[in-house]
């Protein structure tokens, strides 16, 4: 089973390897030797092949829109919620912010030496939350630049930050294995939370904003009650080494990745489906927002796109172009578009061919195996 179907292969017709190819027309009959016929075999072959190749490129370059690059790896990548601003954090130390009908970078929003891991919107918009690497995490105005706060100043090394859907607190995670809730009014530290053993790699909120989940490297994902900042659940994964996390919209199920696999866990039932991903380690998790497919990035340089039935879970298409690892992506709030980052220090906007008959003509038609719990 290959997962990869990048664009579905055009026919080539009228192009025999002797008699029938053009060269044949210009040489005189009975001049092919078997030996020249099946030489001119290979070659055809060959030229068939590329013709192929290239064909199937194509369609994956159109889809893709080189938005800009930064000095160093792109860690974290947001949408605003209208849809038509990005931002991005590098270790470069600068977040930049990309108006989409443009293509272009509006504004440099800040520059440190230590360099940022993750950017987030509020929900409406209006303020912007930079992690860093060093110095801990920024409340931006998006438009001006201006920097409105700063959280977690002696926290360490910032690895994710993200809103609540209310907007009104921000959840930090990182190296020293806590997570800190701060109220983003007061610019206090509402609560801490205690329970991973090592790096918490990644944050995502319940859309009811009354449960978070955390992805810990060391020690799979915990479910934390925010109203009593307790343990609801320890999930255990066979994906091991958790670096990443996403809630469908409804907050039903959460997807977690890890080191080569994928994990769907549906909340009400304690239902799990893990499988493989040839994308080793699994950097991104976004579900579509129907919740019924699935976007996964990963250290090997792609972007997987999965369709997830009650019965099975089918590899539709993979997208290509980062020369290296994708570090982060988002999903547009209409889902039809995507941005990445990635090691090679770009960022790409990609167009989705979410319609159904395309996701038809880009699938391997192949169930991937897995493993329920």
């Amino acid at each position: 089973m290959n997962p990869r179907t990048d664009a579905p292969a055009g026919s080539v017709r009228g192009r025999g390897t002797c008699g029938g190819s053009s060269l044949g027309r210009f040489l005189p009959r009975g001049f092919l030797s078997p030996e020249l016929c099946i030489l001119m075999a290979i070659l055809a072959i060959l030229v068939v092949g590329v013709s192929l190749s290239s064909q199937a490129g194509s369609e994956e370059e159109s889809n893709r829109d080189e938005l800009g690059v930064h000095e160093s790896p792109v860690e974290g990548v947001a949408y605003a919620p209208d849809g038509r601003t990005v931002a991005s954090a590098s270790r470069d130390g600068a977040v930049m912010i990309w108006d989409l009908a443009s293509r272009r970078s509006r504004r440099v929003v800040t520059r440190t030496v230590a360099g940022f891991s993750s950017v987030a919107f509020s929900p409406d918009g209006s303020r912007l939350v930079v992690g860093g690497l060093a110095d801990g995490v920024k409340v931006l105005d998006p438009v001006t630049g201006e920097t409105l706060a700063t959280l977690a100043k002696s926290f360490g090394a910032v690895r994710d930050v993200t809103f609540s859907p209310d907007g009104a607190s921000v959840a930090v995670g990182g190296d020293n294995g806590l997570i800190q809730i701060w109220n983003l009014d007061s610019g206090q530290l509402t609560r801490t939370l205690r329970g991973h053993v090592g790096l918490v790699a990644n944050l995502a909120f319940a859309p009811d904003g009354r449960s978070l989940a955390s992805a810990g490297i060391e020690d799979g994902a915990i479910l934390w009650d925010l109203d009593t900042g307790r343990i609801r659940q320890r999930l255990q994964v066979d994906s091991g080494a958790l670096s990443s996390l996403a809630f469908t919209r409804d907050g039903r199920t959460l997807a977690m990745g890890g080191m080569g696999c994928i994990t769907v866990y549906e909340l009400a039932t304690g239902r799990s489906r893990t499988w493989t991903s040839p994308q080793g380690r699994v950097t991104s998790v976004r579900f579509l927002p129907d919740g019924l497919g699935l976007a996964s990035s990963g250290l090997e340089g792609s972007i997987a796109f999965w369709s997830i039935s009650p019965t099975e879970i089918l590899p539709r298409f993979t997208l290509r172009g980062h020369k290296g690892g994708v570090k982060a992506m988002a999903m547009s709030p209409d889902g039809m578009t995507l941005i990445s980052g990635g090691n090679d220090d770009t960022v790409k906007m990609w167009a989705l061919p979410l319609a159904p008959d395309r996701l038809e003509a880009l699938s391997s038609g192949d169930p991937v195996k897995i493993k329920t719990g």
